[in-house]
């Protein structure tokens, strides 16, 4: 089907305490067909994510955050 990968692989994870939150997120899948081409078949290739997020927690109302 159109748009379906045979392999995708998701992993998250979280810490949080009363100064620091964290988050290191990776995602992978694999290649996986688009649509036919008039002549032939298109395939997209494998993808592959990786993102992070940290906030420190200055005052009860005020945070800086950092996000990758």
């Amino acid at each position: 089907m159109p748009g379906n990968s045979k392999n995708t692989f998701n992993i998250t994870g979280f810490f949080e305490n009363k100064l620091l939150s964290a988050r290191l997120a990776y995602s992978y899948r694999s290649n996986f067909f688009i649509d036919f081409d008039r002549t032939s078949h298109r395939f997209e290739s494998s993808l592959k994510s990786l993102d992070a997020s940290v906030a420190a927690n200055v005052t009860d109302n005020i945070a800086v955050t950092l996000d990758g």
